[in-house]
């Protein structure tokens, strides 16, 4: 029996949301987004054509919050609500819920939704049904049966959130009590299971599609084995080293395992693939961050399907492959720091227009990127006649990705699309981790960027010059940005900037969001965008910044060095040592959530705690003081 849907709410937020309206409007649904406070201004309300309070700004409750989101349903008379990915969308109540609202449900049923939810259950029906799983087991005094390393993993989870690897039995406790904390916070269930670790497997999952009929189909695999903290950050379509007869093994295994509990909607089985083996991992019950290379590769808009399925449609055989796609996801984190999230506002953001590239995305210039939820920002994703195509549209598209305000993941992406073992395919699930990640120095450019942005902007380059004062236009200038002393005079021309040993002759035609800088005869496009902190600038590839160095510096500003510092907002949500307990360098101090990720902030020195600043639940800023240490004499 087909039904029409009119009006869509989305249980979401960010770049889901977004992409969710996008389609919902092709089809000619209106749409509603729901908000918190945190998210008052965020482009998701902008998207959609009404948006409804749900909230305070306290991370993502909100978001999880039943009675508030079919309160908000009823309020603007939707008639369907799309759970999204993530938050509620995996959740087997809230399933029940809307339906027994009266609402159409945009997902599979809800007794599918819990059997496939518990990683446990899951691992069960689906062995049952002739698919290879990984041993395991959810009696977790029998872990260390399973042999080291093992595996924890939230029972309710997904996006390597409460996921652990265990090396050693010394370690299992600490690892199961973090695991469990990270997974409450993440899908309000601590369950935790465990299954063995097989070592440089590779991750592919196979995207599914199934009917009120009971017919399923597959559209093919994805491979997404280049991870980082068990979360993916770039996915392809089809994977680079999957045979044909391998492929029709596990679309024939996931269409199994969809059918073992009568699956309807979009869906995705993932395996863990080793050599020609490959075994079960858990099925994802709605549609995922990376289904837009399966859209890519088959022409098929995975959200409009699992409208149309669930308005009570057929689905259809898919299409041939159509080429190659590539997905990068770019993460507010700084690898070179163990991918601590970063927070602040997006000075610039912008990316070109280019064949072959989509980017779904949940800011703009101007969002604010907040400690509540998930670091990742955008996904882009590159289309080509073959894999080698879409792997250089990629590379382009990143090269013109200008973004200012924030750290990111960008030159990590650049770099992991350029290696030889990317080209190649050779890569597993623990590749990236194996890879050392160094922090570039900006280069004496962005220096000489900001140093010609200063000229342009200001008639004097000394902060705070008391009036009377000034430069004198023929006697040589001095300028500090970050590490890099540069020194200027001026020329017929332009400038003579002398950097180092080297001199260079500099001219720069100013804009509004940065200008043209021409260094020895070579131009380039530059973006700038001043701080009170300092200066973000942007050339091809990537920004740096550059902190403006104070000329007389107070003598208190330093950190002492037993001071331990938040690197990052965050929620204090464990403390594990207390005053005038012993502690040596790398001894856990506490814990630290931000963007639903945990931080373990450790002794930077050996001595004992002199001072515990914050207390479990409180709220800290980047830079706050945490814990002092006395070092030992």
């Amino acid at each position: 029996m087909t039904r029409s849907i009119q009006k869509l709410l989305i249980a979401n937020r960010g770049e889901i949301a977004t992409r969710i309206a996008r389609s919902a409007h092709a089809r000619g649904i209106s749409t509603v987004a729901v908000f918190s406070e945190a998210d008052r201004h965020a482009l998701h309300t902008e998207a959609c054509d009404q948006a409804v309070f749900i909230g305070p700004s306290e991370a993502s409750e909100s978001y999880l919050n039943i009675p508030a989101i079919l309160e908000a349903a009823a309020r603007v008379g939707a008639d369907a609500i799309h759970p999204g990915y993530g938050f509620l969308s995996e959740n087997a109540d809230f399933a029940h819920a809307v339906l027994d609202a009266g609402l159409v449900w945009v997902g599979p049923p809800p007794e599918s939704i819990a059997v496939m939810g518990s990683k446990t259950s899951a691992r069960d029906v689906v062995e049952k049904a002739g698919v290879p799983v990984v041993p395991g087991t959810h009696d977790l005094k029998k872990i260390p049966a399973l042999g080291f390393p093992v595996l924890i993993k939230a029972v309710a989870g997904g996006g390597g959130r409460g996921m652990r690897v265990v090396e050693n039995a010394d370690s299992l406790d600490e690892a199961l009590k973090s695991a469990a904390r990270e997974a409450q916070s993440a899908f309000g269930n601590s369950a935790l299971f465990a299954e063995r670790y097989i070592q440089n497997g590779r991750h592919i999952e196979i995207q599914i599609a199934g009917d009120e009929a009971g017919r399923v189909v597959h559209l093919y695999e994805r491979e997404c084995s280049i991870q980082r903290r068990h979360q993916k950050v770039i996915e392809e379509a089809p994977s680079p080293i999957l045979s044909a007869e391998l492929r029709e093994k596990m679309g024939t295994a996931a269409i199994q395992a969809a059918k073992s509990v009568g699956y309807t909607g979009v869906g995705t089985v993932e395996f863990l693939v080793s050599g020609e083996e490959f075994f079960f991992l858990e099925m994802n019950t709605r549609l995922q961050v990376e289904h837009a290379v399966t859209e890519a590769i088959t022409n098929i808009d995975l959200v409009e399907l699992q409208l149309a399925v669930a308005e009570g449609h057929p689905v259809d055989e898919p299409p041939p492959m159509d080429g190659a796609a590539i997905e990068v996801r770019l993460y507010a984190e700084d690898p070179c720091e163990n991918y601590i999230p970063q927070t602040g506002t997006l000075l610039r953001f912008s990316l070109e227009e280019m064949d072959g590239i989509r980017i779904d995305t949940g800011v703009a210039e101007g969002s604010e990127v907040s400690m509540h939820y998930d670091p990742m920002m955008a996904k882009i994703i590159a289309h080509g006649r073959d894999r080698e195509e879409a792997r250089l549209r990629m590379i382009r598209s990143l090269e013109r990705l200008c973004i200012l305000g924030i750290k990111t993941n960008q030159s990590q992406l650049l770099a992991i699309l350029r290696s030889e073992d990317f080209m190649s395919g050779n890569v597993h699930t623990g590749w990236l981790s194996s890879q050392s990640i160094d922090a570039v120095e900006p280069p004496n450019k962005a220096a000489i960027a900001a140093l010609c942005h200063s000229l342009q902007h200001k008639r004097s380059i000394l902060p705070n010059v008391a009036h009377g004062w000034r430069n004198s236009r023929f006697r040589p200038g001095r300028f500090q940005a970050g590490a890099t002393e540069l020194g200027w005079t001026p020329s017929t021309t332009g400038w003579k900037v002398q950097c180092g040993d080297k001199e260079h002759l500099v001219r720069y035609t100013a804009s509004i969001d940065g200008g043209v800088l021409e260094c020895d005869g070579v131009q380039e496009l530059v973006q700038i965008a001043e701080t009170e902190r300092g200066y973000w600038v942007w050339f091809s590839e990537a920004a740096s910044f550059l902190p403006k160095v104070p000329r007389f510096p107070e003598q208190d500003a330093s950190v002492a060095s037993g001071d331990c510092v938040a690197s990052t907002p965050g929620k204090i949500i464990q403390i594990a040592v207390s005053l005038g307990q012993e502690v040596t360098i790398g001894d856990a101090l506490l814990t630290l959530e931000a963007m639903k990720m945990e931080q373990t902030i450790c002794a930077p020195l050996q001595g004992t705690v002199s001072q515990i600043h914050v207390e479990i639940g409180d709220n800290v800023s980047a830079g706050a003081l945490l814990v002092e240490i006395e070092e030992e004499s």
